[in-house]
């Protein structure tokens, strides 16, 4: 939950007694996916800005001044000091910064009163298992009846995700129906994961061939390339021509796992902090299919970003526990979403518990992947399921945009979700019944509920 301290400053740069309690200890230092040396810094809720600057100045100079008196690292090994600041704005803040410090620094950032707390980083990584195989599906077009401005559209031979969540006879050979018109035209999607393939095929604009796909930022490494294919099959899955929730929708890579799939909590955050300065508010998702440890700091800046517009989209995760115990999943704003299988029964993987929203496929999920710009893949895990809801919140705001020419805040795409989702039979629930999750779990069921609705 985000810290929505007062203002309690009594002057530009000066903090009252009321901020001047220092941080006795860093938070999440003990867990085994702890990083040495790396830290997350985040500055209390109504410090200013002027404030904030004063800080990290005074901790680069200290930091600097360290490493001058020690230059070989005779007494430790050398750090690099402060790497990124943060700045997610909404209506509220969440500010701070990310960096590798030595001890002293680290005790000359605990006993400043600007600081709420402080996070050791920490490994993160995608949610994945994966199946080798290939198929393709074909599409075919029918005129809806009521206005032939709107195309009610359905592709044969779809994969079974896209089928289970647009209608409700599920039976092979898949259809996946959907309105074109609302295909997520006008919308933004950013994929925070190991990147995106931009050249892949499933990626080209309908009509042109021009890619879809934007290379928005690079938090992890110098490769501006999916290397790991987590983030190109997700994508897929979103706005995928054939693959895809909703074909038409634009997509933005943003890397902060490296190549074999791993990140730092601190990666994460500095790409959620460039997603919060390039998004537009209510015509924006962000898809988060990764995950660790929980973390404060994560969970935080998530909020934040919930809170200034963009919709989030998170994975439940694939250890079969409570997802409380980990991020992003635990974050209170997000959309947390756990797996089915084909027979619509709750993956044995998934985790459960109070903080999952929403349940959607997970399981032998084609798309596209990296080996080359026309391969698929299956691949499973939570991973799998967050971009179907990631591409239906797409969908419905390019269908707010077609009929109302607006887009949808957070809060009103959460409750659209849960609206137009149904009970899992209890016979399905799994680890969700026998460890006694405390509400009602909802299956994605997407626009409709049978094959002739008006995908309304």
């Amino acid at each position: 939950m985000l810290n929505l301290l007062p203002t309690l400053l009594t002057g530009v740069g000066h903090a009252s007694s009321a901020f001047a309690v220092p941080v006795v200890k860093v938070a999440n230092s003990g867990i085994a996916s702890a990083i040495p040396d790396q830290y997350i810094v985040v500055f209390k809720n109504g410090v200013t800005d002027s404030a904030t600057d004063a800080h990290t100045r005074r901790i680069s100079s200290f930091h600097s001044t360290i490493e001058a008196r020690d230059p070989k690292g005779r007494k430790g090994r050398k750090t690099r000091g402060l790497h990124k600041k943060i700045n997610v704005s909404g209506r509220s803040k969440f500010r701070g910064y990310t960096g590798e410090f030595d001890k002293a620094t680290l005790q000359e950032i605990l006993k400043s009163p600007e600081v709420d707390y402080v996070e050791q980083d920490a490994v993160v990584k995608v949610n994945l298992d994966g199946i080798p195989t290939e198929d393709l599906a074909e599409e075919s077009t029918e005129e809806s009846e009521s206005n032939n401005l709107k195309k009610r559209v359905y592709r044969s031979n779809s994969t079974w995700g896209l089928d289970r969540i647009s209608h409700s006879n599920h039976k092979a050979p898949y259809r996946y129906y959907y309105n074109d018109a609302w295909s997520g035209e006008g919308v933004t999607v950013y994929v925070i994961d190991t990147g995106i393939k931009r050249e892949h095929t499933q990626f080209g604009d309908m009509y042109t061939g021009k890619t879809r796909v934007r290379w928005g930022t690079n938090t992890i490494d110098n490769d501006n390339t999916d290397g790991a294919g987590h983030g190109t099959h997700c994508a897929g899955t979103i706005g995928g021509l054939t693959y895809g929730v909703a074909r038409k929708v634009n997509l933005v890579a943003v890397k902060v796992l490296d190549n074999d799939g791993y990140g730092t909590w601190s990666s994460v955050i500095e790409g959620i902090n460039w997603v919060a300065k390039d998004a537009k508010s209510g015509f924006s998702v962000a898809s988060m299919s990764l995950g660790g440890g929980k973390s404060t700091a994560v969970n935080q800046a998530i909020n934040a970003l919930h809170n200034a517009g963009v919709t989030v989209v998170v994975a439940a995760g694939n250890e079969n526990d409570d997802a409380k115990n980990y991020s992003p999943a635990s974050a209170e704003k997000a959309i947390t979403v756990g797996a089915i299988d084909e027979k619509g029964k709750v993956a044995d993987f998934s985790n459960y518990g109070s903080t999952v929203d929403i349940l959607a496929p997970g399981v032998n999920i084609l798309s596209s992947v990296i080996s080359s710009n026309t391969a698929s893949d299956y691949y499973t895990g939570t991973s799998m399921a967050t971009p179907h809801v990631a591409g239906l919140a797409a969908y419905y705001i390019s269908k707010s945009i077609n009929e109302n020419n607006k887009g949808v805040t957070p809060d009103e795409m959460k409750n659209l979700l849960l609206e137009r989702s149904w009970g899992v039979a209890e016979s399905s629930l799994g680890s969700f019944l026998r460890k006694a999750a405390p509400k009602i779990v909802n299956m994605l069921r997407s626009h409709c509920g049978n094959i002739k609705c008006d995908f309304h």
